[in-house]
C-alpha cells in the first residue's frame, strides 16, 4: 500500500470506529493575544502524539493553545492533524532521527538516520510530512546523534527552508548543531527551553512549569516540551487561568525566528 493510501485509510479506520462529539466546552484553542500585549510569551509543545486520540481530544477540550507535536507514522497522525485543524490548534512533524545508541534505540517507522545520502532523506522527510495533514513545522524525536551532524542537519534545514516550515530542536544532545546550521541557512527556528515530564510526578512537573514560565518572564519567551501524559494534562489544567492570563501562550510559530546566538546548554534524549 502507497504512503498516501495508508494516511487516507488509517484516517478513515479512525473515524468511524473512534469518533465522538468534540468538547467545546473550552472554545477553541486561539486566544486574541492582541490583548496581551508586553506579556511573557510561553509556548507548549506536546510530544509524541498519534498513537491514542483520547490525549489529542483532552488538549482539545482544555482550551490552550498548544502545539501538537505527531509522530508520522502513529496509527491515528492524519485524524489527530485533521482534528487539530479543526478545533484551531497549530501542528508541526515530530520525525524520528536516529539516537547515540542505535540500533540498540530504534527510533521508528519514518526515521532519519545518519547512513541516509541527501536524497533518501529528502524522500523520507516527504514521506512523513504527507502522512500529518497541515504542519507548519518539524521538530525531532531522540536525534541525539542525528542532530549533532552538520552535514545531515544542513539536507533536513535546507528541505525545510524549500518549504517555509520551521525547525523545533528538542535539545536530545549539547551537541546538536541544528541553531547553527539554521542560522546560516536562515531557517525559522526555537529550541526547547523545558522538558515538563521527563519525571511524571505531579509535583515534579509543577516544578518543570514553573521553570519555564520564570525563563519566560526573564527572558521575554520560553518553549516547553510535554507529553500526553495524564499528569501533564492534569497540571497544565490546573495552571490554565494562569497561562491564559498572566502569559500570553502561544504556538510555537510565534516564537520561531533566524537564530543569532549560540545553542541551549539542557539536553536529554526524549
Amino acid at each position: 500500500m502507497g504512503v498516501a493510501a495508508f494516511a487516507i485509510c488509517s484516517m478513515l479506520a479512525s473515524v468511524l470506529c473512534f469518533w465522538a462529539p468534540p468538547d467545546h466546552s473550552a472554545g477553541t484553542a486561539l486566544p486574541d493575544s492582541d490583548r496581551k500585549a508586553g506579556l511573557p510569551k510561553v509556548a507548549i509543545i506536546i510530544d509524541d502524539l498519534g498513537y491514542d486520540l483520547r490525549p489529542a481530544r483532552k488538549f482539545f477540550s482544555l482550551g490552550l493553545p498548544v502545539t501538537l507535536a505527531v509522530i508520522p507514522y502513529a496509527p491515528y497522525a492524519a485524524v489527530v492533524g485533521a482534528e487539530a485543524a479543526m478545533h484551531g490548534y497549530e501542528t508541526i512533524a515530530h520525525i524520528p532521527m536516529e539516537p547515540r545508541d542505535f540500533p540498540g534505540t530504534d527510533p521508528g517507522p519514518g526515521g532519519l538516520l545518519l547512513n541516509m545520502d541527501r536524497m533518501e532523506i529528502d524522500d523520507v522527510l516527504e514521506r512523513n510530512l504527507s502522512l500529518v495533514p497541515g504542519v507548519s513545522g518539524v521538530s525531532n524525536h531522540m536525534g541525539s546523534a542525528f542532530t549533532g551532524n552538520r552535514e545531515k542537519m544542513e539536507t533536513v534545514l535546507g528541505f525545510l527552508k524549500r518549504r517555509d516550515m520551521f525547525f523545533v530542536d528538542s535539545i536530545t544532545t549539547p551537541g546538536t548543531v541544528a541553531r547553527h546550521v539554521s542560522g546560516r541557512l536562515g531557517v525559522k527556528f526555537a529550541a526547547r527551553d523545558v522538558f515538563l515530564d521527563n519525571d511524571t510526578e505531579h509535583g515534579e512537573i509543577e516544578r518543570q512549569l514553573e521553570l519555564l514560565l520564570m525563563m519566560a518572564e526573564r527572558n521575554g519567551s520560553a518553549v516547553g516540551i510535554g507529553h500526553p501524559y495524564p499528569e501533564t494534562i492534569e497540571v497544565l489544567s490546573r495552571h490554565r487561568e494562569r497561562l491564559l492570563t498572566r502569559f500570553d501562550m502561544v504556538p510555537i510559530s510565534r516564537i520561531v525566528r533566524v537564530p543569532t546566538r549560540g545553542p541551549s546548554s539542557e539536553a536529554g534524549e526524549r
